[in-house]
């Protein structure tokens, strides 16, 4: 025999658990899974920005030499014109979307990426030489991605590298911004 009454309550909570999950606790849900892919998003693009510059910044380290043949020296110049372009649009392009590639870090690791971007925005800005702007970023990258290769808290043996290649981008940071005068100077 079939008890309708514990059916009825049974499909009556049924479909009220149903419905407050569908209108209450899934777009809370879904509003958090976009915030997460978003800040993801956002480290990848930082590092996939940090290996951009180091190919470009590699090109624009190599050294003209009048020994070369004409057409070869001509190629090579036109290169490295086109990924110094490269470099400034991504740096601007850094400068222009901060918040996004900071957002996912907290605390001292979101002024880090700050000081990083400045930094290379910066040292373009500055009076220095095409080779000169690119051995200074180019000494940057692999400290800056060693910090932002965070692993999980787990891997407690990465810690001290991590914080080796903290030190070591904040010390570049400050070399690099050594020789650009202050506001009051200029």
């Amino acid at each position: 025999m079939i008890n309708w009454d514990t059916v009825t309550t049974s499909a009556i909570t049924a479909l009220i658990v149903a419905l407050s999950v569908e209108y209450f606790a899934k777009p809370r849900l879904e509003a958090r899974k976009e915030r997460i892919l978003e800040l993801l998003r956002g480290r990848r693009e930082l590092k996939a920005a940090l290996i951009s510059m180091s190919v470009a910044t590699s090109i624009l380290t190599i050294e003209l030499s009048l020994d070369m043949k004409p057409a070869a020296y001509q190629a090579l110049r036109d290169e490295q014109t086109r990924q110094y372009q490269r470099l400034w649009e991504q740096i601007q392009q850094m400068v222009d979307n901060i918040g996004r590639y900071a957002g996912p870090y907290v605390w001292k690791a979101r002024d880090l990426v700050i000081q990083y971007v400045l930094c290379l925005y910066t040292v373009m800005m500055s009076t220095r030489t095409r080779a000169e702007k690119a051995a200074t970023i180019q000494s940057l990258i692999k400290p800056m991605a060693a910090v932002m290769d965070a692993a999980p808290p787990w891997f407690f043996w990465r810690m001290p590298a991590q914080i080796r290649a903290w030190g070591e981008v904040n010390r570049l940071i400050a070399a690099a911004m050594q020789d650009i005068p202050p506001a009051s100077e200029r």
